[in-house]
């Protein structure tokens, strides 16, 4: 990534350090720069509507399956129990993360009311932040507040930045605190007095203490190797990231804020921070994390998977790779914002800025991570607000719109083939409609099974939705390939824009429609509205699975099938472990003239019904959602 290249002597911001590197230290470029280029005020508009999309569609879909309900079904028991400090799940303490994200939830909940608007609103409001935060990390690394703005908007309309800020789960807001976080070292680096570096480095560590109350030392470790990094290739820098690394105001901090909190958990439930710690943190970096709670990804896959989660801002990768290698090959472009400084007869001689090394070593100490870590599909996006930044600088610094060519021409041709793929889907789903069995489904809610086990009146209303993305797609296509015939690139990202805000509207519309494949909520509501006081309710699987019953169902609920050690609390401690039980209970509960309320798989009817029924009769679901069903042992 070539973000800002400038000469050695640019990057020299230690000045108030001592007289004589005050005396040595050349003006670094000039205020005025930063302002000299107006902000187009479509853009503004653009940005708003794409920020209110992301804040008003919180109340769809339902909550999801596994990470919301974890999140926000232990926020709903700490509201019932009025307790502020153990998150809990079906009453099980649940301590695998630190609980600012469940206070937040709590706020939330209260003020909003217990439904998914409710749960979903922090998230919204620190993805905002998140790109307020690289706006303005983006106008400082660049020296120019609309490529700022343009770092903020391509962030912004990430196709993985929309779907995994769906979830509530503690990367948007660790992403906000890291991104605020590196935006007040590279203000430390380009201050110029002592008291004002103090000030920024100070700031820095609220953020950092932020972060680690959201999910861990990560948000301590990824900022403290950037630093050093950039320390070891830019000498220069080395003071500011010896009184970073030794502010004791900054360490004080961290520990007034964090320590109570962890303290009081390993005094309630010991052994809780060496497993928090070493299990939970440094075991999940290094895929040691026991027992797994999730799959791995193919580290391959995995990066290939940025291809879609970037889109469509991947359209723009040829643009920024042409325009790096340019800078790099020819000693930069002057009428650019970056410079390269050339030594005479030796080729050009490039040397990053502090702040893009700081940067650069950001989002190369966790890619690097991830690489040893169990890999997700959104353990990156704590370090996209560089990538936006690369590619705001290569949109901002160009001299007309040509830029849009290529991203209009295959907008225009997704269009084409979307149109044609929703006419080939409704043959497909004929087909399937005609030949369907239920009872050989597989089990698990993929997307062949959503497709294959797709109500022909969701069908119907999913098919337009589908035919409105492609029609935008063309459209899009369309507006650009204009938008590459005008002298500038404001138009262009402005289309684009406007055309994501309007996608993940319908997106968020479009999940309603699916919601049940991915949410347990019908399932907990007929249970809710129809088990009495002394009912069973029991649920196949593991707890970390079908998690949205915690937030939609306020009752006990038991496992069978299920792996008792994934909470540390049940784990080492014993606390939850007589909810899970065997098939036998299950069989013999069956029997009684308990209200017994059993969730499983569709793919499992015939096992089960051999097993509560061996003597044979009659036995149908009373509930279902997706690929699960309910079974009731009365009417």
């Amino acid at each position: 990534m070539g973000m800002m290249f400038k000469p050695s002597e640019q990057s020299s911001n230690c000045r108030y350090l001592s007289a004589e590197l005050a005396e040595k230290a050349p003006e670094p470029l000039e205020a005025s720069v930063r302002h000299r280029v107006r902000i187009p005020r479509p853009w503004i508009f653009a940005f708003a509507a794409v920020c209110l999309v992301y804040i008003l569609s919180c109340g769809v879909p339902r909550l999801l399956d596994q990470i919301d309900g974890q999140y926000g079904g232990a926020a709903r028991e700490m509201i019932d129990r009025n307790d502020w400090w153990t998150p809990t799940q079906d009453g099980v303490p649940r301590l695998q993360k630190p609980p600012l994200v469940y206070w937040l939830e709590i706020l939330s909940l209260r003020t909003l009311g217990t439904n998914e608007f409710g749960a979903r609103f922090p998230i919204a409001l620190g993805t905002v932040g998140w790109f307020l935060g690289t706006g303005l990390l983006g106008g400082r690394v660049l020296g120019s507040d609309r490529a700022g703005l343009a770092a903020a908007m391509l962030l912004s309309t990430f196709m993985g930045t929309f779907l995994f800020t769906r979830l509530i789960m503690p990367e948007a807001f660790v992403a906000c605190f890291l991104v605020l976080t590196f935006w007040c070292l590279v203000e430390a680096l380009q201050e110029s007095s002592h008291s004002g570096v103090d000030r920024w480095l100070i700031a820095a560590w609220l953020f950092i203490t932020l972060g680690v109350l959201a999910k861990g030392v990560h948000a301590l470790l990824i900022p403290a190797g950037a630093g050093g990094l950039c320390a070891l290739l830019r000498p220069e820098s080395r003071m500011i990231w010896r009184r970073f690394i030794l502010l004791r105001k900054g360490w004080l901090l961290l520990f007034l804020l964090v320590v109570p909190w962890y303290a009081f958990m390993e005094y309630k439930y010991p052994g809780f921070i060496a497993d928090q710690l070493l299990n939970e943190q440094v075991g999940s970096m290094l895929r040691r994390r026991w027992p797994p709670d999730s799959d791995h990804v193919n580290l391959v896959i995995f990066w290939l998977e940025h291809l879609i989660l970037f889109f469509p801002a991947t359209l723009f990768f040829p643009v920024a790779i042409a325009t790096t290698r340019r800078q790099l090959v020819s000693g930069g472009n002057p009428n650019t914002l970056n410079r390269i400084g050339c030594q005479g007869g030796t080729g050009c001689h490039v040397r990053f800025s502090q702040e893009s090394v700081l940067i650069l070593a950001w989002f190369a100490i966790n890619a690097v991570g991830i690489t040893f870590s169990n890999v997700q599909d959104y353990y990156t996006m704590i370090s996209w607000p560089p990538v936006a930044i690369w590619l705001a600088w290569a949109i901002t610094s160009q001299r007309d719109g040509r830029i849009f060519q290529l991203p209009g021409a295959i907008l225009f041709l997704l269009g084409l083939l979307g149109i044609g793929g929703v006419f080939f889907l409704t043959g497909y789903l004929n087909t399937q409609l005609a030949t369907k069995q239920v009872t050989t489904l597989e089990s698990g809610d993929n997307f062949v099974n959503v497709l294959r086990d797709l109500p022909e009146s969701a069908w119907l209303y999913l098919k337009p939705v589908l035919i409105i993305y492609a029609s935008l797609s063309l459209l899009a296509g369309i507006f650009l390939l204009v938008s590459s015939r005008c002298k500038t690139v404001a138009s262009g990202l402005t289309v684009l824009v406007v055309l994501m805000s309007i996608t993940f509207a319908l997106t968020a519309h479009g999940f309603s429609v699916v919601q049940d494949y991915f949410s347990s909520e019908r399932m907990a509501s007929y249970i809710f509205k129809n088990a009495d006081s002394g009912a069973l309710i029991v649920c196949s699987g593991d707890s970390n699975q079908n998690t949205s019953l915690f937030f939609y169902l306020p009752k006990t609920i038991y496992w069978v099938d299920a792996n008792p050690d994934m909470e540390f609390a049940t784990r080492s401690l014993g606390i939850g472990r007589n909810h899970y039980i065997s098939h036998e209970q299950v069989g013999q509960e069956w029997r009684t003239n308990r209200k017994v309320f059993l969730i499983i798989e569709q793919a499992a009817f015939e096992e089960w019904k051999s097993e509560l029924l061996p003597h044979g009769g009659a036995l149908r679901p009373v509930a279902r959602s997706g690929t699960r069903i309910v079974l009731c042992n009365k009417k």
